[in-house]
């Protein structure tokens, strides 16, 4: 990752302004369900008709404000992980035109080949899902707890004590999926080099009757990068629906706790409206920053796989 910094260093600048729009339209979605608290807690129960214009105003103003920030964020998030790719994909083709023979053949064309194109897409993805859920799930799930913890201690605690066994699922999930990710790199550079051999031979594989054995060779190598494929989809797909069953729980919980509380008395059932929307945009977060750390294990991968070509030494 370090080979690809100054590729990202020229876009800060434009990076922050996106990561700083992000960070306004998230911040307005925040304020909606307090806005809406507020309003059926003391304005609904006085019957303040102007009131409740004025804060149904403020929530459609916030609602608006987030549509327009997440749109031109991602439209900028857009722009710039494009042209950092462009940039990359244009370095490491001008770097494999100057490798030797011996390096090319240590390489194999076909690997070139992949990380010329899906490598680099794999990148670019990764740049593109930080820009644009890299701000925004974090602050919605920091925000969200902390308008929680105003609301009501008891209630945001619930979500607090289930935040570490998310953490935990996605540190061993992320930690496993990426030599996965690597290796089905790898098994796509073999996939690649059988097409590339069929494609370049073609006349002598007819003349000498071979077609069976390379529909055999294909075969195998499609299998494996199959499996390898699977393997990885499989191990990185426990954290999505891990995350929903343990955040649902949770929303369980916090209704039932909730019931208990209002009841009592000790707070309104304006809050536990509210406490729903904030655990739903916290819940919302949550899958986002899973799926940020499952791209994030392929996108490494890929990244350091363009690095190491990067990095070889001139050797003609």
């Amino acid at each position: 990752m370090v080979q690809l910094k100054k590729y990202i260093r020229p876009y800060w600048g434009f990076i922050i302004l996106t990561l700083l729009i992000k960070f306004l339209g998230t911040a307005t979605e925040l304020m909606i369900p307090s806005l809406m608290e507020v309003m059926l807690d003391e304005k609904v129960p006085a019957g303040e008709a102007k009131a409740i214009w004025i804060y149904g105003g403020w929530m459609l103003l916030c609602a608006l404000g987030c549509l327009a920030g997440n749109i031109i964020a991602n439209r900028m998030s857009a722009v710039s992980s494009g042209k950092i790719t462009r940039a990359i994909r244009h370095d490491l083709f001008e770097k494999l035109q100057s490798l030797s023979a011996r390096q090319m053949d240590e390489l194999t064309i076909p690997s070139a080949e992949s990380r010329l194109t899906s490598d680099t897409y794999n990148v670019n993805q990764l740049l593109t899902r930080i820009q644009r859920m890299g701000i925004r799930a974090p602050i919605l799930l920091v925000g969200g707890i902390i308008m929680l913890v105003q609301m009501d201690i008891q209630l945001s605690l619930i979500l607090v004590g289930l935040l570490p066994v998310i953490a935990l699922v996605v540190y061993f999930v992320t930690k496993k999926s990426m030599p996965l990710y690597t290796a089905q790199q790898s098994a796509l550079d073999s996939v690649v080099r059988v097409v590339q051999e069929n494609i370049t031979g073609i006349r002598v594989i007819k003349a000498l009757s071979k077609t069976e054995y390379e529909k055999g060779r294909f075969e195998g190598v499609n299998k494996n990068l199959t499996e390898i494929g699977l393997k990885a989809g499989m191990t990185t797909s426990v954290t999505g629906p891990v995350t929903s069953v343990v955040l649902n729980l949770g929303l369980t919980l916090v209704v039932v706790v909730g019931a208990f509380r209002v009841n009592g008395g000790a707070i309104e059932s304006s809050v536990i409206i509210a406490a729903l929307q904030y655990f739903v945009m916290i819940l919302n977060a949550m899958v986002g920053i899973t799926r940020i750390f499952v791209m994030w294990s392929k996108g490494e991968a890929s990244a350091l796989r363009v690095a190491e070509v990067l990095a070889m030494p001139e050797d003609l």
